[in-house]
This record gives structure tokens, C-alpha cells and sequence, in this order.
């Protein structure tokens, strides 16, 4: 028995954030898209798929929202290639022509896909957090690179604030926005990464306790700033953002380490860091949250075409058919972006 039909809400609020509605509606008004769960009922549970769902010309693209989604519910058992395909044809039937999933290297939930639509994008990294006795504790504990970056930064005056979504005011909201800018300037990050001030607002608004923001000050100015997302067991490393002009200071490593710490003794288990920007060995990003990390985790993308003729023929009809981006709508974004 399969039963398939899109529902608007998860039937279950103790999911990790990722997948709370609050948090999938931020990113569907942000990208114009349509927020929708698809729910498959078996024998052996339930299983909740919350995707956006984007209109081109008369049909559909289906994706998950920044951040790490997939699959969740009370089954653990993959779909057989005959099941996936009874789902392909619901979608089809909806004039959906894609379907593509940032899986959840922490639930590992990839594995409810049939193998040959996965594929490995990058490493990410998670921290084991536990309860101490003094932050000069933990200190002693970590590697040597961040034990001297942690002094040299409190040598400095650096300090943390903690703010939770009730105590933040607009002044530094942005401050932290302004930042975020410069920081994505920096990178050269593409257009979408540019988030507005209200779309960081919407984050502690909606999410409420979910979402916390940590400040990191030097001479009562904020330097550098970043929004860790909880639930019940996870934390999540979801946004950040340093002043160029204060690297030297380490006010990154100052901050998760405190981040570590207070999470910790709060009685939470797990910090995914996420990963880097690419799935380079030499990336940056990818390098400094490492050392922090006491496990590494897959991260997985799926990618399924579902409506293979009309996928095809609309690619060729936006003129991007030499894109090697698989969805559709990202691929004009980024035509758009070549043309300026």
C-alpha cells in the first residue's frame, strides 16, 4: 500500500528545524516559491518530503530549501525502485519535471532515495558537545591553532554577546546585515546569497526560539556576528559574517568556541558546522571549521528527473541547455548574473 498526496504542513513539530514549516514558508516567500509537503503513507509509516515548488511556464521544478532537508518520518525504510516510481508519476502527474534534494548529513536520510540519483557534494563537520566546568576548560581541550587564536583574540578585548530572538535590537540586526553584505561582497558570492535585512528579521520572528544570534564585539563596536539555529537536538552554524578589517583579531574562532560551550552546557549534543563553499580539499572554509569538528558527515544531493521530455524541452526553451546547473531556475539566475 503507497498513498501520495502534497499536504501543507509536517504532522509533527519535533523535527529538526530545517524541516519545521516556520522555517521552509522563510524560504518560499524569499524565493517566490510555493512551500508544500509531500506525504507517502505505507504500512510501515509515514514519510514527509517539504520541497518548494517553483512555476515554469505551465509546469513545476521541486527542491529543497537552503539548508539540509530531504526525507523525514516514522519509517526508516528506502523506497523500492518500484515505490520511487509510483512517487515519480504523482509528481509528473503534477507537472513537476525535476526534483532535486539537499539531504541531511546529520539524519543521513539520503538513503530513503534510490542510489543512482545521489551524489556526494561535500564533507560536512559536526562537534560532540558536552557539558564544562569553565570556558578555559573547554580551552584546553581543543587543538593548539585554536587554543592560541581563542587567547589572542581575548588579548584583544574581543568580547560575545548571546542574543535571543526577544532581546535583539534593530540597531544591531543592522550592524550584522551590513556586515553579512561585505562579508558576500568579499567572496564574490553569487546574487542569491544577498539576503535582505527583513529576510534575517523573518529568521527570529517566525522562528522564535529556534534562532539565536551571536555577537562579537571589540571596543563596544560588532565586528563579526552569526545565527546558530536549535531544536531539540540539534545546533545549527547557519549564517555568519566578519569584518574584513578585524580578521587578524580571530573573531570566528573566539565565537564558536564560546558558541560550543554555552550549547554544550545547555545540555545540547550536537553542532553541525556544515561544510565549505566547494567540495575543494583547499577550501577555506572548509579547512577552519574542520578543526573544530570531532566527526566528519556526507552530505548528499539527489537529483531526479522526472518529466525527462519536458525537463529537456524547457531547458532548450530558456536557452539553458548547456548550463550544467540541474535546476532550471537557478540556471537563468545564473545566465542573468554572466550578462551584467
Amino acid at each position: 500500500m503507497l498513498e501520495i498526496e502534497f499536504c501543507k504542513e509536517i504532522e509533527n513539530e519535533d523535527v529538526p528545524v530545517y524541516f519545521r514549516n516556520e522555517y521552509q514558508s522563510i524560504f518560499a516567500n524569499y524565493d517566490k516559491a510555493l512551500f508544500r509537503v509531500l506525504k507517502v503513507r505505507r504500512e510501515s509509516g509515514d514519510l514527509y518530503l517539504p520541497i518548494l515548488i517553483r512555476p515554469l511556464n505551465g509546469f513545476f521544478e521541486a527542491y529543497s530549501a537552503y539548508g539540509y532537508g530531504g526525507i523525514i518520518g516514522t519509517s526508516q525504510i528506502p523506497f523500492s525502485d518500484e515505490d520511487f516510481q509510483k512517487i515519480n508519476d504523482f509528481l509528473k502527474e503534477q507537472k513537476v519535471v525535476s526534483l532535486f534534494l539537499r539531504n541531511s548529513p546529520f539524519l543521513g536520510n539520503e538513503r530513503f532515495i534510490p542510489e543512482k540519483y545521489n551524489f556526494l557534494n561535500r564533507i560536512t563537520y559536526i562537534v560532540n558537545l558536552r557539558k564544562y566546568n569553565s570556558f578555559d576548560e573547554l580551552k584546553s581541550c581543543v587543538g593548539q591553532n585554536i587554543r592560541w587564536a581563542v587567547n589572542y583574540a581575548q588579548r584583544n578585548s574581543l568580547t560575545i554577546e548571546k542574543r535571543h530572538h526577544y532581546e535583539i535590537k534593530e540597531e544591531e540586526i543592522i550592524r550584522f546585515y551590513n556586515i553579512y553584505l561585505e562579508t558576500m561582497k568579499f567572496r564574490n558570492a553569487p546574487e542569491y546569497y544577498y539576503f535582505s535585512k527583513d529576510f534575517f528579521l523573518k529568521h527570529f520572528e517566525d522562528l522564535k526560539d529556534m534562532c539565536e544570534l551571536y555577537l562579537v564585539k571589540k571596543d563596544e563596536e560588532i565586528i563579526a556576528g552569526s545565527i546558530f539555529l536549535n531544536d531539540s537536538k540539534f545546533v545549527h552554524y547557519h549564517f555568519s559574517a566578519a569584518d574584513v578589517r578585524y580578521y587578524k583579531f580571530q573573531p570566528m574562532d573566539l565565537m564558536i568556541l564560546k558558541a560550543i560551550f554555552d550549547y554544550g552546557n545547555e545540555g545540547k549534543k550536537i553542532m553541525h558546522l556544515g561544510g565549505g563553499l566547494s567540495s575543494n580539499a583547499s577550501d577555506g572554509l572548509s579547512k577552519f571549521k574542520k578543526k573544530f569538528a570531532d566527526e566528519e558527515r556526507k552530505f548528499y544531493i539527489s537529483k531526479v528527473v522526472v518529466d525527462e521530455e519536458n525537463y529537456y524541452r524547457l531547458k532548450k526553451a530558456y536557452g539553458v541547455e548547456e548550463s550544467n546547473m540541474f535546476l532550471i531556475g537557478d540556471a537563468l539566475k545564473a545566465k542573468k548574473e554572466s550578462l551584467r
